[in-house]
Formats: C-alpha cells, structure tokens, sequence
C-alpha cells in the first residue's frame, strides 16, 4: 500500500470472505406495539440472527394501523434492518414481511412453512 497526497495505490490479495450468518434461518412474527417497538424489535433482532420479520396485527393488538399504513411503514423498517445488519457485520438483511393476522399466520403454520414453531405465552407454564 503507497499513500500519497493525491493517490492511494493498493495491492488486491483475493477475495474477502462473507461474513458467517446463523446455522438455523429465524422469522419473528410480532404483533405490533404503541410507538417504534416494532422497530426495536427489527433492530434487536437482526443483531441477534433473526432472518425474516412479520409484522402482525390483532384483535387486542394496541396499534391500529390498516395494511397501507403498515406498506408505507416497510420502507422504514427496512433501513432499520438494513443498518443493524451492517453494525453486526451481518452477509444478508433479514426479509420484512408484509401486515398479517392469525388467521394468515395459522394458514402458513398449517402448510408446514416453518421447522419448528415456539409461541411465547406470557401466562404459559414456566
């Protein structure tokens, strides 16, 4: 490498290796919250090695927005995604995922999209 005041000359030595994504692919489908929780939700969760996100709106869902407030939302969304993947150094953005409801959610359980499922039950057994 030579530096100079108005040059930079470099030597390429290969191909730079992707980062490493998660062994298991992730999708968070949270309902959505007052205020940017979804946002946080994005943001934390694409630290952590989520690889898709859907947002979900229902019947005791505090947030009451219509499918085209949620589209106008996504780009936002995806920035958020986008840079908290680049903060971890993350290969991929997770997918954010159109405004569902359970009964959209319960039809792709039943079609066997996901592996494996975990519901968080906050009044579940322990």
């Amino acid at each position: 490498m030579a530096v100079a005041k108005r040059s930079l000359s470099l030597r390429v030595v290969g191909p730079a290796e992707p980062a490493l994504e998660p062994g298991v692919s992730i999708t968070v489908i949270q309902s959505l919250g007052k205020g940017d929780k979804f946002e946080q939700v994005i943001q934390h969760g694409t630290e952590a090695g989520a690889s898709a996100f859907a947002p979900l709106l229902t019947e005791r869902s505090i947030s009451r927005i219509s499918a085209q407030d949620a589209a106008s939302k996504q780009p936002r969304w995806e920035l958020i995604a986008r840079g908290a993947a680049e903060q971890t150094g993350r290969a991929r953005i997770p997918v954010i995922g159109s405004l569902g409801t359970i009964p959209s959610v319960k039809t792709e359980l039943d079609s066997n999209v996901y592996e494996r499922v975990f519901l968080l039950d906050p009044g579940g057994a322990p």
